[in-house]
């Protein structure tokens, strides 16, 4: 997930929008997603974004499957 909709492209609406637990214990709405490329090989599809969480999460179970 991400917070920063400049670095994702590709930008769509969610069909149904979902709840993201956040570590601080709060629910967010999220209702968009996008891709978002690291370098010249890798991008990552269907990257949440989540514009009032101010850190970008990977998860590297979902990366390396």
């Amino acid at each position: 997930m991400s917070f920063n909709d400049k670095a994702l492209h590709d930008l769509s609406l969610l069909e149904k929008p979902i709840l993201v637990s956040l570590p601080n214990g709060y629910k967010i709405q999220v209702t968009h997603y996008g891709k978002l490329r690291l370098d010249n090989y890798i991008e990552l599809n269907h990257v949440l974004l989540v514009p009032h969480f101010k850190y970008n999460l990977l998860s590297v179970k979902r990366l390396t499957s």
